[in-house]
């Protein structure tokens, strides 16, 4: 069994390029001065990734200009693959927070093989609607 491709800095970099439009992020904790250390955010939903307003290149190396992601550099930002509740993407944690970037997949359509049964069916037991169980997407 082969191990899965370790998510690096320059990985996390590409996700963001790839889906700039449809990313989500949910940042979880991040650093707070009054208390010299990271405290929660009490964010349980994921929001649309905002861009920074801050685009100087000090700042946006370390936000990747996106509001919510603050990476410390030096090999010392760790990132996992997330994929939980329709989400996929990928979460970073460091000393000063911790989030997921993520985007939701499009919907799959509505499966082709039961326009085709749903007459079929429908013709065996009439008091049937093959319609009433198919879920909209």
């Amino acid at each position: 069994m082969t191990a899965p491709a370790k998510i690096t800095l320059a990985t996390f970099k590409s996700f963001i390029r790839k889906n700039r439009d449809a990313l989500q992020i949910l940042v979880s904790s991040k650093f707070d001065g009054m208390t010299d250390g990271c405290e929660g955010t009490g964010q349980t939903d994921f929001s649309p990734a905002l861009e920074c307003d801050r685009k100087d290149e000090g700042y946006t190396k370390h936000t990747l200009e996106i509001a919510g992601v603050w990476l410390v550099g030096g090999g010392r930002d760790y990132f996992t693959a997330y994929n939980n509740n329709g989400f996929t993407g990928i979460e970073w944690s460091n000393c000063c927070g911790h989030g997921v970037i993520a985007i939701r997949p499009a919907p799959v359509a509505r499966p082709a093989l039961a326009l085709f049964v749903a007459p079929v069916v429908e013709a065996w037991f009439p008091d049937f609607s093959v319609a009433a169980y198919l879920v909209e997407v």
